[in-house]
């Protein structure tokens, strides 16, 4: 896959959290604890894109996947998005913050 990144400006004003961009906070749970509340309470789970893109028999391409695609539609858009794309979102924004992130499955 391409190399891609978050517009981290754009996504902390998004989750209003402007106060994280003048003062890049430290990787720790006080700062984790607020970036989940927030993308949990402003960003929506939703199928439905997936759904009528399934009916008209368009494909999925890997550019869905892109970080920047994945934020014009969650956070440029206000769209909701599937499962996968709220937590790549995050797994960006928490990684352009300095966390150690990673991704498992259940």
């Amino acid at each position: 896959m391409e190399s891609d990144s978050i517009n981290l400006e754009t996504y902390l004003t998004f989750l209003g959290l402007d106060e994280f961009k003048v003062n890049r906070p430290e990787p720790n749970l006080d700062t984790l604890s607020k970036i989940v509340e927030k993308h949990a309470t402003k960003i929506h789970y939703q199928n439905v894109a997936l759904q009528l893109k399934y009916i008209s028999g368009e494909p999925i391409v890997k550019e869905d996947l892109l970080i920047s695609t994945i934020q014009n539609k969650l956070i440029d858009k206000k769209e909701g998005g599937m499962c996968y794309d709220i937590n790549f979102l995050m797994e960006a924004a928490l990684v352009a913050l300095g966390f150690n992130v990673q991704l498992v499955s259940a």
